[in-house]
């Protein structure tokens, strides 16, 4: 695969990996004092890897409030199984971590801002 970066409001999403019908790989840079989108995968598993600063990880719960928040600090990694609804932030510097993700043809990812 060939690595591909975007640049988002939130930072820089690059993608470095993908393995068809077994996993994606990428790298995000989150700035500071951003949130990204809750989000939920149907299908696809993820663990994520911090490499620098502290990543606040959101779990929600079904109806709608913040069940836990986990601060992750570099060396931290979390699993996140699919349909558990989730959510980024970033409050006190920049972070940069790394996602794993099974791969999944046409999943759908559920998308919402707070």
């Amino acid at each position: 695969m060939q690595q591909r970066t975007f640049e988002k409001d939130w930072g820089v999403e690059t993608y470095w990996g993908c393995v068809k019908n077994k996993y994606i790989s990428k790298t995000l840079q989150v700035n500071m004092k951003n949130r990204l989108p809750v989000m939920c995968h149907k299908s696809a598993e993820k663990t994520i890897y911090v490499s620098r600063g502290i990543l606040n990880l959101e779990i929600i719960n079904d109806n709608k409030t913040i069940k836990k928040v986990t601060g992750l600090g570099p060396g931290n990694s979390y699993h996140i199984d699919p349909g558990i609804e989730h959510a980024y932030e970033t409050k006190n510097g920049d972070v940069c971590f790394v996602e794993i993700l099974s791969y999944c043809e046409n999943e759908k990812i559920k998308m919402e801002h707070k």
